[in-house]
């Protein structure tokens, strides 16, 4: 968010911290994706003192980076479940995420913000593993180089993964996080 955004937002806000629905849905159409930082708190605006740790989109927790190295399918899967938040694994995505991803028009702008918040925008040069295996020796990767589309490979094949979060699941539907 701009900085002239943050101030007519502290303007408008009342004294107990509540926006205007229309202010809402101006900061919703404007920033159409939630921050999510530390202790899971998810807000439009920056939290002071609160570390960010991805960025909403659709129903996914978009984590700020991908590996630090391409890896096999098994390990990236491997990965993804010692990568934890709130004590709760991350996931590889599925193909309804990247599919998701792929058709959002605000993809630019979600790895846009990504970068803004000290992360990794969703490269060109980079195709990402997804969770679902095809058989006992292919698995789908997400290929963002040519036409954004899902494509088969051999689970030993080197790619990267970003670790993400299904907010759908039930840990996260619970309503123990306030996101």
């Amino acid at each position: 968010m701009e900085e002239k955004d943050f101030a007519f937002v502290e303007q408008v806000m009342d004294q107990k911290g509540i926006l205007p629905e229309e202010m809402l849905a101006y900061l919703r159409k404007k920033y159409p994706f939630k921050i999510v930082y530390e202790g899971m708190l998810g807000s439009w605006k920056p939290i002071p003192d609160k570390k960010p740790l991805g960025v909403i989109c659709e129903d996914y927790l978009v984590t700020l980076h991908d590996s630090p190295v391409p890896m096999t399918w098994r390990r990236a899967m491997a990965y993804c479940e010692n990568f934890t938040v709130e004590g709760i694994p991350a996931t590889a995505g599925d193909k309804s995420f990247f599919s998701k991803i792929i058709l959002n028009r605000e993809q630019d702008g979600l790895s846009n913000l990504l970068i803004r918040l000290g992360g990794d925008g969703l490269r060109f040069d980079r195709s990402l593993w997804c969770e679902n295996e095809f058989d006992k020796d292919q698995a789908v990767y997400y290929n963002r180089c040519l036409f954004c589309d899902l494509g088969l490979a051999s689970k030993h094949k080197l790619l990267y993964v970003r670790p993400v979060f299904n907010l759908k699941r039930a840990v996260f539907a619970s309503g123990r996080f306030k996101i």
